[in-house]
């Protein structure tokens, strides 16, 4: 089981690039963010935090260790990769539990009555792997069929809870143009209710608005290009109906903002086949469909986390690499929402930054972001933030 380092030195080393940051970029104020934790991970590719019986957990998926040859070298599995869950004791994250990555691309967790799962899903795999929490421990409970999946979303309509697995790409076929599918519970597990056409997919997004349940789904390619469309999805009481085709440039993720009784949409974009040096978007549902109403720039962005600290709405964006640099380490952004747009308000380095969890725990709104490679190794701390209100 890996042992949580955060060292002070590091943690001290970590707010002094903050705040050199801050003052480069021409802030006088103390940052929003400051570093609490370092925690060592292995291409840390999703965080998801969750509580049970009152404790809270974060669960990080480690995707892979070493070097981009070792990399290489172990293709599709190594067996040292684990994906770890650490419990909150009060003033930090320490290890609980590890479970087998299979080079992990999410780790989602939901509540069915009141039951606790996590879904883990393998970059390169064939099933998606759901653990049940019994007697104090995760243990495997059964497996989902799945063609290379890169996220889960759950789900509740009515009674009925779903389960909606991208899938990425088509071994068989060798091909990113693959349904990906929506299952539905049945009691004990997931069955294959519905297929939906995605190409790439990476991630979902669900969300309601004025009582109907929508479906985004971020697509990244085609097989020949990047720029293609991304899709949203409507419920009609028996099946999801795509009802608007979005413009995206290899979409890695897809965020539901709900301000002021307004929903909007924010789409990550990485890549336009030539640069990543790109701006991801907003939109905001007008009624009937989802209109453009901010550009964001962003360097390679490839995930977007919406939360809210008591009436103020931020929008974080994990950036993973700068084409312009040739560089992975970069700045990812925390926006703050003026009432019109989301305007910057603080830059974090991070190192191939691939994702934001918010966490609150014991009163303190905590950040954690998920960083994967440094442009040497892929065994680089992830960091653990703190809000300073």
């Amino acid at each position: 089981m890996f042992a949580v380092r955060g060292t002070d030195a590091y943690i001290f080393q970590i707010a002094i690039c903050v705040m050199a940051v801050a003052l480069l970029g021409g802030c006088s104020q103390s940052p929003i963010l400051t570093p609490l934790q370092a925690i060592p991970t292995h291409h840390a590719s999703c965080w998801n935090s969750f509580t049970i019986n009152e404790k809270t957990y974060l669960a990080v998926a480690n995707h892979a260790t070493g070097t981009q040859a070792d990399y290489e070298r172990a293709q599709f599995q190594d067996a040292r990769l684990r994906c770890v869950i650490y419990e909150w004791n009060g003033k930090e994250f320490r290890a609980f539990q590890d479970l087998p990555s299979e080079r992990a691309s999410s780790i989602r967790s939901f509540v069915i009555g009141s039951d606790t799962y996590l879904a883990v899903t393998p970059h390169w795999g064939t099933h998606v792997k759901v653990y049940k929490f019994l007697n104090g421990r995760f243990e495997e409970a059964f497996g989902i069929p799945a063609q290379c999946p890169r996220d889960v979303a759950c789900f509740s309509i009515g009674e009925e809870t779903y389960l909606a697995v991208t899938h990425h790409y088509d071994q068989r076929e060798q091909s990113p143009n693959i349904c990906s599918a929506i299952h539905k519970w049945n009691g004990a597990s997931f069955e294959k209710y519905q297929d939906l056409p995605t190409a790439g997919a990476m991630r979902w997004a669900a969300f309601t608005i004025d009582g109907n349940r929508y479906l985004a789904v971020a697509n990244n390619y085609d097989g020949h290009t990047h720029n293609i469309e991304s899709t949203v999805f409507r419920w009609n009481g028996v099946r999801f109906d795509p009802i608007q085709q979005i413009p995206t440039k290899a979409a890695t993720s897809c965020e539901s903002i709900a301000i002021d009784g307004k929903t909007y949409l924010a789409i990550s974009n990485n890549f336009d086949d030539s640069t990543h040096n790109i701006d991801s978007k907003i939109y905001e549902w007008n009624g009937n469909r989802f209109d453009e109403i901010q550009s964001i720039p962003t360097l390679g962005g490839v995930y977007f986390k919406s939360f809210k600290i008591k009436e103020t709405t931020y929008l974080a964006i994990a950036n993973h690499y700068d084409s312009s640099k040739s560089s992975y380490n970069t700045l990812s952004k925390l926006y703050k929402w003026s009432g019109r747009s989301f305007l910057e308000v603080q830059s974090v380095p991070t190192h191939c930054g691939c994702f934001w969890e918010s966490i609150v725990v014991s009163g303190n709104h905590l950040l954690v972001v998920a960083n994967a490679f440094d442009g040497s190794t892929y065994d680089i701390d992830s960091v653990v933030y703190k809000f300073q209100e």
